[in-house]
């Protein structure tokens, strides 16, 4: 997190629930949801958007020939569209926000691309595995500053 590293245990609660312990520290109580290569954490009160770049999900990575189709990974409503079809967004840049056991999770790119297809609209009421976003990761990244309204959150 802000180009530190930290070491924790962490031990799953279920639907998407873990309990997180840092080296020496009190236990916390995290929800997470994965999109893509992204997981967002939130811990309390705050989101983190985190990806683990393995030799795995390097070559995952590679072999993507442009298709980045986001799908819930929980039960939940949409609160805000942030795209539509054509936009050009970087990596990170959230794409839409879903709110799931009253908690609200970005939905990000996980890698910079076109989104071709949005398949939901703010108020829709979502199920796990359900298609979200399509997003041809095939084009060529832009850059950050190109993208005013959409650039990666922090």
């Amino acid at each position: 997190v802000d180009g530190r590293e930290y070491r924790l245990a962490a031990a799953p609660l279920g639907e998407g629930r873990w309990r997180l312990t840092l080296a020496g520290g009190r236990p916390v109580s995290v929800t997470t949801a994965t999109a893509g290569e992204v997981r967002q954490v939130a811990l309390e009160g705050t989101t983190f958007a985190l990806t683990a770049i393995t030799p795995q999900t390097a070559r995952r990575r590679q072999r993507r020939s442009g298709g980045g189709d986001l799908t819930a990974t929980m039960p939940g409503q949409v609160r805000e569209v942030r795209v539509q079809p054509g936009a050009t967004v970087a990596a990170g840049a959230t794409l839409l926000v879903l709110e799931a056991m009253k908690m609200e999770m970005r939905v990000s790119a996980p890698a910079a691309g076109t989104v071709t297809r949005v398949c939901v609209r703010q108020g829709d009421l979502v199920e796990r595995g359900q298609l979200l976003v399509e997003l041809d990761t095939a084009a060529k990244e832009m850059p950050p500053a190109a993208l005013p309204d959409n650039r990666p959150d922090d």
